[in-house]
């Protein structure tokens, strides 16, 4: 803003530096990123407050009780009148939480973030993902549209100031 911009000196300025909130900054560095199940879950016990949906509780039971395997069926198919051969493969991933496999494993989570600190806080979708990779399994979010949150967000922060500024 240029404070002293009607009679032409234009020499005070104000400027609005919105910083991200700690659990924005958080949750973006995991965005995408797989991490150990042990390392997910220790993530999501230190954020419960930030999520909304399903159940912070259960979804830390979930990340500490998720178990997944994979299995491989191979069919072939060969065809004497003319040598063709056929191969097909197909892989099958089962998990289950809870102690007793009846925990239902999410395929969203709603976050409730504050973009930037001191703005209201958003809901956020995430996707929730696990796989296995080297004998290990891996649990992960993916924001989903973070960008357009932060311009939602800064839009708001925008609409505030206008508010409260007695010039526009």
């Amino acid at each position: 803003a240029i404070l002293d911009g009607g009679n032409g000196r234009r020499k005070h300025h104000a400027t609005l530096q919105l910083q991200p909130s700690r659990e924005w900054a958080e949750w973006s560095k995991i965005d995408g990123r797989m991490l150990s199940q042990v390392d997910f879950a220790q993530f999501v016990e230190d954020h419960l407050s930030t999520i909304a949906a399903p159940d912070a509780g259960v979804l830390l039971d979930i990340c500490q009780t998720l178990q997944a395997h994979t299995s491989v069926h191979f069919k072939q198919q060969a065809i004497l009148g003319n040598g063709q051969r056929q191969f097909k493969g197909e892989e099958t991933v089962e998990a289950k939480a809870g102690q007793n496999g009846s925990l239902t494993i999410p395929g969203e989570l709603v976050l409730v973030l504050r973009p930037f600190q001191g703005s209201i806080p958003v809901q956020v979708l995430a996707r929730f993902r696990y796989q296995l990779r080297d004998g290990g399994l891996l649990i992960g979010v993916r924001l989903q549209e973070p960008d357009s949150v932060i311009e939602t967000a800064f839009t708001a922060v925008i609409d505030e100031v206008q508010e409260r500024v007695p010039v526009r």
